[in-house]
């Protein structure tokens, strides 16, 4: 049976895939990563200089996506914003420092990855807990806190609280680490979504 490598774009992280027929670039696929599946997106055919980079196969290549996986793609999609509403909220209740950005769940619905930023040491696990109990959904957190915010205000352009390095914000209204509305920053993080989703090929 002929087969054909490619590089397959999932969830933002792009790996190397093998499958059964010819694809072309954006055509949308159906993936198994550690028996989770998802919705993946054809990037371009493997060459030599990729193998280097790319040595093993990342998952499998289970199908070209059909009309009923988009459809079930459309409606993890509807259950992810529902996901990332609730986490905010329930975030804001609990009075933790942290802003949840965006949400995906995988196409068989088991997993979802949350993208979040905070501004002081919390103990993440009490926004993981109830919402894997409350979805039923194994949770994932990538986290986009630069390392000098991570460090908090005093290192803030190496100055202190009231210093150019925290703005007019200051340490009392977190001004260091999110000194922009919460709107903005999903404004913000949707855009480069875009910009990502309309990259160039690899070479």
């Amino acid at each position: 049976m002929d087969s054909f490598d490619y590089l397959v774009d999932c969830f933002g992280s792009v790996g190397r895939y093998r499958a059964t027929c010819p694809l072309t670039r954006g055509d949308r696929v159906v993936v198994r990563q550690q028996d989770i599946l998802y919705l993946a997106e054809v990037v371009r055919p493997v060459t030599d200089r990729h193998h280097k980079h790319y040595p093993e196969l990342k998952g499998q290549l289970l199908r070209q996506a059909t009309t009923e996986d988009l459809l079930v793609a459309q409606r993890m999609a509807n259950r992810a914003t529902v996901l990332l509403q609730r986490a905010n909220h329930l975030a804001m209740s609990i009075g933790l420092p942290v802003e949840l950005l965006d949400a995906e769940i995988s196409l068989d619905g088991k997993s979802a990855s949350l993208v979040y930023l905070h501004w002081q040491n919390c103990d993440i696990r009490q926004l993981v807990r109830p919402l894997s109990r409350e979805f039923d959904l194994q949770l994932h957190l990538n986290d986009l806190t630069s390392p000098t915010a991570k460090r908090g205000c005093s290192d803030c352009s190496g100055g202190g609280c009231g210093s150019n390095g925290c703005g007019s914000g200051g340490c009392s209204t977190n001004g260091c680490a999110l000194s922009v509305s919460r709107e903005e920053l999903q404004a913000y993080f949707a855009e480069l979504r875009v910009k990502y989703q309309r990259r160039m090929p690899l070479l």
